[in-house]
C-alpha cells in the first residue's frame, strides 16, 4: 500500500463510514476538484473536509459521526507537518 493522501483518507473513509465508502469518496473528488482522486494532495484536504461535512449532513443527522471524521481528515491533513503520522497501520472499523 503507498502512502498518497487518497490512499489515507480511503483508510480513514472506510473505518469512519464502511467499505462502501471508497466510490462516493472517490466521486466527490472528482466533481469538488475535477481531477482523478489520486491526485489529491494535502493542501486539497481542508477543501475536501468542508465539502464531504456538507454534503455527508444531507445524507446524515448523525453529527457526531461527520464530526468525528472531519477530526480524523483534519489529522491527515495536519500530517504533512507531522511525518510520524501513518493512518495505514490503523484497522478498519464500520458503522
Amino acid at each position: 500500500m503507498t502512502n498518497s493522501v487518497y490512499d489515507q483518507l480511503l483508510v480513514i473513509t472506510r473505518r469512519r463510514l464502511g467499505p462502501l465508502s471508497a466510490s462516493y469518496i472517490c466521486r466527490q473528488i472528482s466533481d469538488r476538484f475535477n481531477k482523478p482522486p489520486e491526485q489529491l494532495t494535502h493542501q486539497d484536504l481542508f477543501e475536501l473536509i468542508d465539502w464531504l461535512k456538507e454534503r455527508l449532513s444531507l445524507l446524515s443527522h448523525d453529527r457526531h459521526l461527520i464530526n468525528e471524521y472531519a477530526s480524523d481528515l483534519y489529522q491527515l491533513a495536519a500530517a504533512k507537518f507531522n511525518s510520524k503520522h501513518n493512518y495505514a497501520e490503523q484497522p478498519e472499523h464500520s458503522i
